[in-house]
């Protein structure tokens, strides 16, 4: 029979070990909204945030001047070209 202190030794290695990816997982900060436009030769491109917890089925609505003028589906991209922006 093997000793106990070995084996419980070894369990706490197994668990140790088994835990580190766990670790291993950055923090993330709480980042805000943001919007950015750059002007282009074929208008101004248009590029905003998604955050971390809303990526999955979400979709954004751009606007200029209280118009809506795009509108992305729930796998869309989150950029935009617009070309008389």
């Amino acid at each position: 029979m093997k000793n106990p202190i070995s084996q419980f030794k070894l369990i706490v290695l197994c668990l140790l070990y088994l835990s580190t990816g766990l670790l291993a997982q950055r923090p993330m900060e709480k980042l805000d909204r943001s919007v950015t436009a750059q002007k282009i030769a074929g208008g101004v491109y248009v590029n905003w945030r998604i955050n971390s917890d809303e990526w999955y089925n979400t979709s954004y609505r751009l606007y200029r001047d209280g118009t809506k003028i795009y509108e992305t589906t729930t796998t869309g991209a989150s950029n935009y070209i617009d070309p008389s922006g």
